[in-house]
């Protein structure tokens, strides 16, 4: 038979799981539904002759049945299948229970090309209790949830074979099924928004009367189909002139009757010239008319516009306008241009589309500077078609025009002041007369704007006239612009005078005057020093500081800050750091006030780390997801090895939860690798800590007595006496300075160690390698990575990669092969860990024997660790089916994908989780799975069970959406075999 009993039984539970995750729908529903299920399984499978009766309550309640109605198999229909459709077919809500059956013939009628395959298909069905009634109204889309799927199935932004799969069936059952087709596609849902495929289909393919398609009721009023009635006027006028000729009359529309008669004629000129023509240029007219008295005077007003398939069959809007325009040019062109310099003239700009524009522009060419400078002449409202109408006039000689440009720059509106000065910096330095008048103009926003046009204009007078006005101009966006616009170079080499100048001219802007914020006590903060004399008071200082950094629009430092932070003595701005920190949390944090924490992070130490990492943590803990990006920067900003370290934490903490956060924490990595020049590896190899230690020592006293102190093998600090003996602690009387140094040092090796061992077992996983000197300048001069390179097994690889010598170092920093001969390192090579994959299994076995005799613990999974080769005869598969069909606890598996680095990636509705994925940055591979059943975003219910499907990859180049699935040989052997050691992990071998 089509579907095995274990396939039924499977197809009920998540049937029934659907039904039980349901929150919405009542128990007396739920119970219904659990009762008439097993019914139906009952009756499929024989047990029971009886076939139940189905009969769903919502659209909701007869979803959960979806599960069964995919067991059909309409390409090989036998017994089981013609019961399950006979029992779907007799319930009186039958159209609800189509898709699954409809979705498989549109997939037939796709792959065979057929377009009678939904007429064939029913052929058949009908001899099983399958009406055309219940097809049409599920086709329609009639009712809500599984309902509308058939409508998506066929008909919405569908391929054009699938269109017309349906509308030849409905075709055919032309004039029987009339009123039903026009019930189930028009009057049930009390709009037109249904029809449009299929009316446009039947106009063009058939001769049948469609009137009726051409109106529809809501609450007592009637409307007008326009799409149906345009439909009808491009493809079958001539059947429907009467009809089409009082339609525009004769119902309520979205849009003004003049822009329906104008559609409806247009569309019935196209066939019919000779009869239509006339009345469609008048209609133009008209329209164009309406529409300056209608947009005339007040804001708000929207011009009319339609959605109309074009030749390729995709869906473009249609505004009227330009449309209306277009045609007048085309057949009536002696008039058009007049038409169009009305238009202009009484027509606020706001209101008028680009195209209008570029159609007056595509007939008239140069004459169009005239009637296009007519919009310059009224409010500027729409930015976009103003911007198009620059650029038109700037592709002619409009100077007698240019003053009516000019007055924009007094425009109210930012963004149009902005347009009119990207066209006016497009004349050069002829601009410039006029902007030296303007620039002392008393509005602020004129002179910002006319900061614009001189930052474009990028010429040694232009930038004469800046340096002029810089230090005078009160208004600081206008002053920032000016300053962007003169660029790094006259502040990179400034004097200690030309500074102090700086700081003058801000005090006699008045910028200076008072404390930045109400809140921001000055006399609390610690002074800042500066290796040289100012000449100017030190809080006069501070508060330019702090004014200037206000300026910057991120957590970065402004350019006119940039030199007098130059000249602070960071050694000593630590204290100054940690208290403005503390007076902005104290004071709420405020975003806007974020210049505190950059200029924190500018002048901070290792001290401030300690304050801003934990406040990073109550920041997400709260919401407030920007403040801790903000936080992230700041802390890469501080730039010791200490805060890169907690930047590179944040990095992967954050790195699928709270993304955004993570992401800054990368970008900010980013920058602070470009800078040492280096990668993002080698950055996180240069932020380990020494502790001063020399030879994995750091030597003190304590009275006359030496001691050293090194890590040991569990990462603790621990203390050795002048005669080699191991100490249970530090020495008794230990200066508490010194004790307070170990502490300090025992945390940071702790927050090393969180997550250093999990990015040292993802080297082992991209088979990172180091040059011989920066291995061992890493590895066993380093106190802490030394004690991870005597856990691990190393190699020696070629510059094919190929493995040449295996290693381990031992606790006296010697190299040592499998027979403890001690190695050399060749220059030419590399070193990196030993994945299992580079060892044959004999080899493998000897090497763990080796390390459990010499009492090595692994840190992490390396010798031990599972893995699977692909075999020869799978290498152009790109699909691994081993865990397809496989089932287990929902519960136990979201938590195993976790603890392996997985993320939920395909998401339904619901928070349904269609897939997990897992990236492999390095390599550029990202593995998905498929998954199913209850796995879901939210809540978890112990016993319901995942489901999963196929396994695959594909290169993280370009959209990976669209990107195509790898063939398995070409996916690097270790994330093949990471992959699938993992999936093995988390799969259940069996269904649970």
């Amino acid at each position: 038979m089509a579907f095995t009993l274990d396939q039924l039984n499977y197809a009920a539970s998540q049937a029934y799981t659907s039904m039980q995750n349901d929150t919405w729908l009542q128990e007396p529903i739920k119970a219904n539904f659990y009762k008439s299920l097993e019914e139906l399984v009952d009756y499929i499978s024989g047990k029971s002759t009886v076939a139940p009766t189905i009969t769903p309550t919502h659209p909701r309640d007869a979803y959960c049945y979806m599960p069964l109605l995919k067991l059909v198999d309409i390409g090989n229909l036998d017994e089981q299948d013609q019961k399950l459709i006979k029992v779907f077919a007799g319930s009186k809500n039958a159209p609800m229970f189509m898709s699954p059956i409809l979705q498989q013939i549109a997939d037939q009628i796709l792959a065979e090309k057929d377009e009678d395959g939904l007429v064939k298909a029913m052929v058949t069905l009908r001899q099983f209790g399958l009406t055309d009634e219940a097809v049409l109204f599920s086709l329609a889309g009639v009712g809500s949830g599984a309902t509308s799927t058939s409508y998506y199935i066929f008909f919405y932004d569908r391929p054009k074979l699938l269109v017309h799969a349906a509308g030849k069936y409905i075709a055919s059952l032309f004039p029987e099924y009339k009123d039903k087709i026009v019930d189930a596609f028009i009057t049930k849902h009390a709009s037109a928004d249904w029809s449009g495929r299929l009316v446009e289909y039947l106009a063009q393919h058939t001769t049948y009367d469609l009137s009726d398609f051409l109106y529809y009721s809501s609450y007592g009023t009637t409307y007008l189909c326009l799409d149906n009635a345009i439909y009808i006027a491009t493809y079958n006028p001539e059947l429907h002139q009467k009809a089409l000729w009082i339609a525009y009359d004769n119902g309520n529309t979205y849009v003004t009757k003049p822009a329906v008669k104008y559609f409806i004629l247009r569309a019935m000129a196209d066939k019919l010239p000779e009869a239509y023509r006339t009345k469609q240029l008048d209609a133009a007219r008209t329209y164009l008319e309406n529409h300056i008295t209608e947009g005339k005077g007040y804001w708000g007003y929207h011009e009319a516009s339609f959605w109309m398939r074009d030749q390729s069959g995709r869906n473009i809007q249609k505004i009227v306008s330009p449309t209306a325009m277009e045609d007048l040019f085309q057949y009536e062109p002696e008039n058009a241009a007049q038409i169009a310099s009305n238009y202009l003239r009484q027509l606020n700009i706001a209101f008028i589309s680009p195209e209008v524009l570029q159609v007056i522009d595509k007939h008239l060419g140069e004459k169009a500077v005239d009637v296009l400078a007519l919009g310059l002449e009224t409010e500027k409202g729409n930015g976009t078609t103003l911007k198009v109408l620059l650029e038109l006039l700037g592709k002619y000689d409009y100077s007698r025009h240019v003053d009516k440009v000019w007055n924009i720059t007094k425009d109210k509106s930012k963004s149009i002041r902005l347009i009119a000065a990207t066209e006016l910096a497009k004349l050069g330095e002829a601009a410039l007369p006029k902007c030296q008048e303007l620039l002392g103009a008393k509005s602020a926003d004129v002179r910002q704007t006319v900061a614009v046009i001189l930052s474009r204009i990028k010429t040694p007078e232009a930038e004469k006239i800046l340096l002029d006005t810089v230090n005078s101009e009160k208004n600081d966006d206008a002053r920032d612009v000016m300053i962007e616009a003169l660029g790094e170079r006259r502040y990179q080499h400034m004097t200690e005078q030309q500074i102090s100048d700086m700081i003058v001219a801000a005090q006699k802007r008045g910028k200076l005057d008072a404390p930045l914020a109400d809140w921001l006590d000055e006399k609390a903060l610690p002074a800042l020093t500066f290796t040289v004399s100012l000449g100017v008071d030190n809080l006069l200082a501070t508060r330019f500081l702090m004014y200037r950094m206000s300026r910057a629009k991120e957590i970065r430092s402004d350019i006119e800050a940039r030199p007098l932070l130059a000249l602070i003595d960071k050694a000593s701005s630590g204290a100054f750091a940690k208290k403005l920190f503390s007076q902005f949390i104290d004071n709420g944090g405020d975003a806007k006030q974020k210049y505190c924490l950059t200029l924190a992070g500018f002048l901070g130490d290792d001290s401030l780390v300690d304050v801003i990492r934990p406040q990073i943590n109550k920041w997400v803990e709260s919401n407030r997801g920007k403040m801790a990006e903000y936080g992230v920067v700041a802390l890469a900003l501080i730039g010791t090895n200490k805060a890169l370290r907690a930047v590179e934490f944040f990095s992967r903490k954050y790195k699928t939860k709270y993304s955004n956060i993570g992401t800054a924490a990368l970008n900010a990595l980013q920058v602070a690798a470009e800078e040492l020049g280096m990668d993002m590896n080698e950055l996180a190899d240069s932020i380990i800590p020494d502790f001063g230690f020399e030879n994995m020592y750091k030597t003190f006293k304590v009275g006359e007595d030496e001691f050293r102190v090194f890590i040991n093998k569990d990462f603790k600090l621990a203390f050795l006496n002048e005669d080699n003996k191991l100490l249970k602690s530090a020495p008794k009387n230990t200066p508490k300075p010194l004790l307070d140094e170990f502490k300090e040092i025992g945390k940071e090796v702790r927050d090393v160690v969180r997550s250093q061992s999990s990015r040292m077992e993802l080297y082992l996983v991209i088979q990172r390698k180091w040059k011989p000197e920066k291995w061992q300048s890493f590895f066993v001069n380093n106190p802490i990575m030394f004690v991870y390179a005597t856990h691990l097994l190393w190699g020696t690889f070629d510059a094919s990669g190929k493995l040449s010598h295996t290693f381990y170092c031992a606790e006296d920093t010697s190299l040592l092969n499998l027979q403890d001969e001690e190695i050399t390192i060749a220059e030419d090579s590399v070193v990196g860990m030993v994945h299992p994959l580079d060892l044959s299994e004999e080899e493998r076995a000897v090497w763990i024997q080796k390390f459990y005799e010499a009492g090595v613990e692994p840190l992490f999974p390396q010798l031990q660790r599972p893995s699977v080769l692909l075999a020869d005869t799978d290498k152009d598969l790109t699909e691994v089916e081993e865990f397809a069909d496989k089932k287990g606890n929902a519960v136990q598996i979201k938590g195993a994908f976790k603890r392996f680095g997985w993320t939920a990636w395909e998401l339904g509705d619901h928070g349904d989780i269609y897939s997990f994925s897992k990236s492999f940055d390095e390599l550029g591979v990202q593995a998905f799975i498929e998954t199913g059943g209850g796995l879901f975003m939210g809540y978890t219910e112990d016993g319901w069970l995942a489901e999963f499907g196929k396994c695959y990859f594909r290169k993280m180049a370009g959209n990976i959406y669209q990107s195509p699935n790898l063939p398995l040989g070409e996916v690097p052997p270790i994330v093949y075999s990471e992959v699938l050691s993992e999936l093995r992990q988390i799969v259940p071998e069996k269904a649970e």
